[in-house]
């Protein structure tokens, strides 16, 4: 995925359309933190989807290695489309307790360089429909995400 750096007080084009777009072609894109995996799998243990943490683990992850040698788990995907498994209808199943990166769409922060706290990225996809319309603040966006 490309990005270009952004500003914590930049005013950013953008508007969600909610049309599930971002939750397509993402195979082995998005990483699941293991709050992202217990918030998600306390709300399918209320559908009755799992029953354990591990379930989730099992059932809508798979590991990796991030660079060769951190352990992470990343969402499985679904369909031609390479589409979250948990994209259903077109919208969101899990949207209340979605992961923190879906959350954070379509910006991500990172570590800063040269004694900065944090680098702020807008990400460059195939969305270009989403970056029109109404507008966000990079600092509101993530506060509120």
């Amino acid at each position: 995925m490309e990005t270009v750096p952004v500003h914590s007080k930049d005013r950013i084009t953008f508007r969600c359309r909610l049309c599930g777009d971002c939750c397509r072609h993402i195979q082995d894109a998005v990483m699941l933190e293991p709050l992202d995996v217990y918030h998600i799998g306390k709300y399918l243990k209320q559908l009755g989807l799992v029953q354990t943490i591990e379930d989730v683990y099992e059932r809508y992850t798979h590991p990796d290695l991030l660079e060769g040698l951190l352990p992470i788990f990343l969402l499985n995907t679904a369909g031609p489309e390479q589409a979250c498994v948990f994209l259903e209808n077109g919208r969101c199943s899990v949207y209340a307790e979605r992961p923190h990166v879906c959350r954070m769409y379509p910006f991500f922060v990172s570590n800063g360089e040269r004694g900065k706290s944090f680098s702020y990225y807008r990400c460059i996809d195939r969305n270009a429909s989403h970056f029109c319309g109404g507008s966000v603040l990079v600092k509101d966006w993530l506060y509120d995400n």
